[in-house]
């Protein structure tokens, strides 16, 4: 990374014999070149690198050969700034005094630093009032929030406290008033009561936006928006409407209300209170927290100079860095302290800000994240692989080494691999070489039924995932099983189980099955689509669905589990001196007859725990170690290993009964 404008590239050649030609080429255009200066020239050149990404070459020749080396410089045009202390609370100080001038302020709202419920509503409060929102101990003022008070604000100044005593104690009102301030309580007999206390403070407006009091990712995304329109935040319980927020919308009568946060978050019975006691309800949802952030700026602050970035893990600096953002009516995307997720780079993708203010430390918000933010404001496009030095169609012993390059840097840990060989997936390592923007993958084993020295189809893609670890993919693999897509945990890691679950919901939806949480599968989980419909009604049956590649698992007619799956391929194969079709048996009329708990060893591959509903073909449904996109088995339907252990668990006897559809699948 490198600021736009004036460069200096400067190569160094260290070479046994006298180079006789060298060069710096930049975008393939000549910027520097020599000859005949020795076996150790330096070559320099100034090069004027508008924003954006910029292709370098060194060359350099002698009489033994050429060597060549390749980066991608990124140059951005986006300044940043930290605003930080050496905790939260001299961190919310330094935020008040990027805001104010000494006694500039009109009023301070205080809120407690380690406990988010009183003070989620606060920001477009503190807009509204003229101050900063600082934070200090809940048994007395701490020393910094003192400072900053007697600094910022003018004798007599009123200084707001959010929250009962349990929040903030009278120790707290006491030393405000000893300052010569005056300290007034905003609190309720609990946080939905005490938002709506706050909510008071800001003069009659016909929005509101409500948010889980539960969580505080929501709300924080939210501040900046609130704080700038003018708008309070309500809170409520994820299944229902507490009585004194339903009182006070009464009272208010709201026109509209924006909900933030999915079904998994707010229910749907929350929205539907909501509709009754205002004009126009809607919701702004993504798939987890960072992508309803995304989903808040794109709605309501489609175009800004200026980005803010605070860490969705805690809440302090977000808290007081939303009234920042506000301020300069800057939406606040939420970061995961050193990782910088999907979501937050297609934001700066499209707004292309001028500025980021980063709010919180570099525990709260690492240097890689800063850097990244700079990075994603001159992306441009989706991920894509532009060479490989493998194809399609040549033998297996030539996949020791993979070499991609992509069309931008990558970070790993936010990555993932999928190589097919002869429709089967295969695992392996994959490390930079040479540079961010281009990999080595190398397979660990083949999968069983795959020979070396053999000719198979290799399908080689690089998928970026939304995140590898984090709240991202918590939030993600949570979605996903509250919708019914089989995941073994919610564990944070995007591993080969939650590659599985978002491809099955991929499947269900109708989607490119690649399991990566783009666009097309951010919006599907953003409208709250769930698992399909079964086509029976039986109390408990198994359900295979060829055209989508799924298997639903259906219990008191509802469709309890969803999972990814591959069936027979349909095409002939030829197994010692006998042709037969890899077609899986259809119909309504089958059952589990037969089942091994174990492994069954056979030629084609071994069978995890198989459960047979075609005893005369022996077509099961069976736990292996690849389950790729599409259909690729002999005939059984495979699941991934931990799904099987998990149908062993809810199914354990016989007599399931199994329906394939559509019949006429393989014509």
């Amino acid at each position: 990374m490198v600021e736009a404008g004036t460069v200096t590239l400067q190569a160094r050649v260290a070479a046994d014999q006298p180079v006789q030609d060298h060069a710096i080429r930049v975008d393939g255009e000549t910027v520097a070149s020599s000859r005949g200066e020795g076996s150790h020239p330096v070559l320099s050149a100034e090069v004027r690198l508008e924003a954006g990404r910029h292709d370098v070459t060194f060359e350099a020749t002698n009489e033994y050969g050429s060597a060549t080396r390749r980066l991608r410089l990124h140059a951005t045009a986006m300044t940043t700034q930290r605003l930080a202390g050496r905790d939260r609370v001299a961190t919310a100080a330094a935020i008040s005094q990027d805001l104010y001038g000494n006694g500039e302020a009109s009023a301070a709202l205080l809120a407690r630093a380690d406990d988010f419920p009183d003070s989620l509503a606060g920001a477009p409060a503190a807009r509204e009032v003229g101050g900063p929102l600082l934070l200090t101990r809940g048994d007395g003022l701490s020393d910094t929030a003192r400072q900053e008070l007697s600094r910022v604000l003018a004798d007599g100044a009123t200084v707001y406290l959010l929250g009962g005593q349990g929040a903030l104690g009278d120790r707290v009102a006491t030393d405000v008033e000893a300052l010569g301030f005056a300290a007034k309580r905003l609190a309720g007999s609990g946080r939905y009561e005490t938002a709506v206390r706050i909510a008071e403070t800001i003069p009659e407006t016909r929005t509101a936006f409500v948010a889980s009091g539960e969580g505080f990712a929501d709300a924080l995304a939210a501040a900046a928006v609130a704080g700038d329109r003018g708008w309070p935040i309500l809170l409520t319980a994820q299944d229902r409407l507490p009585e004194e927020v339903g009182a006070y919308m009464d009272r208010a009568g709201f026109d509209t209300v924006h909900v933030v946060g999915g079904a998994g978050v707010i229910d749907d019975s929350v929205v539907a209170e909501l509709n009754r006691r205002a004009g126009s309800v809607s919701r702004v949802a993504g798939g987890t927290r960072f992508e309803t952030a995304r989903a808040l700026s794109l709605r309501f602050m489609p175009e800004t100079a200026t980005v803010g970035g605070a860490s969705g893990e805690e809440f302090a600096d977000a808290l007081a860095g939303g009234v920042h953002a506000a301020a300069d009516g800057a939406p606040l995307a939420l970061v995961a302290g050193n990782r910088l997720f999907q979501p937050q780079r297609r934001q700066l993708r499209r707004l292309q800000p001028e500025t980021a203010v980063v709010y919180g430390g570099r525990a709260a918000v690492s240097p890689g994240v800063v850097e990244g933010l700079r990075a994603a404001s001159v992306e441009s496009g989706e991920l894509r692989v532009e060479r490989a030095s493998l194809r399609d169609g040549q033998t297996v012993q030539a996949l020791e080494g993979v070499d991609f390059t992509l069309n931008r840097p990558i970070n790993l840990a936010e990555s993932h691999v999928a190589v097919t060989i002869g429709g089967n997936e295969v695992g392996g390592a994959i490390q930079h070489v040479n540079g961010a923007d281009t990999m080595r993958f190398r397979v660990d084993n083949l999968p069983d039924g795959v020979a070396y020295g053999e000719t198979h189809r290799v399908v080689v893609r690089l998928l970026a995932t939304s995140g590898a670890a984090g709240p991202a993919v918590t939030d993600l693999q949570r979605t996903l099983r509250q919708r019914g897509f089989w995941l073994p945990s919610v564990d944070g890691q995007f591993g080969m189980p939650t590659l599985h679950a978002v491809r099955a919901f991929q499947k269900a939806q109708g989607l490119e099955r690649d399991g990566v949480v783009a666009d097309a599968t951010r919006a599907a989980l953003a409208q709250q689509r769930g698992a399909p419909e079964p086509r029976s009604d039986s109390s408990r049956a198994y359900e295979v669905d060829l055209e989508r590649g799924i298997v639903l698992f259906v219990e008191g007619g509802q469709t309890r589990w969803v999972f990814d799956a591959s069936a027979g391929h349909g095409e002939y194969y030829t197994f010692e001196g006998s042709t037969y079709r890899a077609n899986t048996t259809t119909g309504f009329d089958q059952a589990m007859v037969r089942q091994i708990d174990g492994v069954r060893e056979a030629a084609r591959g071994d069978l995890y725990r198989p459960k047979y509903f075609d005893g005369s073909r022996g077509i099961a449904l069976h736990g292996y170690t690849s389950v790729p996109p599409s259909h690729a088995s002999s005939g059984c339907v495979r699941i991934p290993i931990g799904a099987m252990d998990k149908v062993w668990r809810i199914d354990p006897g016989l007599g399931t009964p199994v329906h394939v559809y559509p019949v006429d699948y393989y014509g």
